[in-house]
């Protein structure tokens, strides 16, 4: 009886092992799987935007990563319209999250001065307030508002919905 007893004793051990064995192997085999997924739907096309953008100087380059192509366009447009020691106006966050960012926007015109209007002043208010000659206002998303801004500024477009409000050169 305790040849039996420890025969069965024994097969219930292997059989234990077994099952074991076989859900670390289900398990690697997940890990695997995972790790395959990620790297073709995430890391590999992560490396190859950035093998084509490696060229690019950091500011754009960063601009293509963080944004798109278009929104590295649109600051290039931007550092290229606006002199360095003007001040730029950007639209309010709560409309505009990426250019209405002040950090953001001021990483990519350093070394231009960035500022926004100040909170409860209505648009119209702060289009008169920022009419100076060395003053540029990016309209973006019917910021600021057309008609108070084209009294003061012209609009330099760069496509339908973005552009630059330019001092009036008269």
């Amino acid at each position: 009886m305790d040849q039996s007893m420890n025969r069965v004793s024994t097969t219930e051990k292997d059989v234990s092992a077994r099952k074991r064995q076989l859900v670390v192997k289900i398990l690697i085999l997940a890990v695997f799987i995972q790790s395959i997924t990620i790297f073709t739907s995430m890391i590999l096309p992560l490396a190859k935007r950035i093998i084509t953008v490696r060229a690019l100087p950091a500011r754009e380059r960063s601009a293509v990563l963080s944004f798109g192509k278009d929104f590295s366009a649109f600051i290039n447009f931007l550092n290229d319209v606006i002199p360095e020691n003007a001040t730029v106006v950007i639209p309010p966050f709560s409309e505009e999250p990426v250019l209405g960012h002040e950090g953001i926007i001021q990483f990519f015109l350093l070394p231009r001065r960035i500022t926004n209007c100040p909170r409860g002043m209505s648009i119209e208010q702060c289009t008169q307030m920022y009419s100076g000659e060395n003053t540029y206002i990016i309209a973006a998303n019917g910021f600021p508002d057309r008609e108070s801004a084209e009294e003061i500024k012209t609009l330099l477009s760069f496509d339908d919905q973005r552009g630059i409000y330019i001092p009036d050169a008269k």
